[in-house]
């Protein structure tokens, strides 16, 4: 007695895949590999330490040329917001690294 192949559709999933979206369509989406929580972090934190390389230098430029002509009230607002602005362009970024995998 030979016993045909199943079809793909018809094959049984690992223990617990029903609920994953790794193992299942997902309705129109396209059916790939999911990155990881991890692999995300990873992205993000190299991505997050170049961004700061260069905004570092660029902010120190900015504060040596600019902001150290200016009354000493002045210098303290402006590099306070120097000292917090590159969160503002990195959100998203971590929003995305810290999402819950799926």
């Amino acid at each position: 007695m030979s016993v045909a192949p199943q079809p793909a559709a018809e094959r049984a999933l690992p223990t617990g895949a029903a609920d994953d979206s790794r193992f299942t369509s997902g309705g129109d989406e396209a059916v790939g590999i999911v990155m990881r929580r991890r692999t995300r972090t990873l992205i993000g934190t190299v991505t997050m330490l170049a961004f700061v390389c260069l905004y570092g230098p660029l902010a120190m430029a900015l504060a040596d040329s600019r902001i150290a002509e200016t009354p000493a009230a002045i210098q303290a607002v402006l590099y306070s917001i120097l000292g917090i602005a590159w969160i503002f362009p990195l959100m998203p970024l971590i929003r995305w690294m810290e999402r819950p995998d799926r």
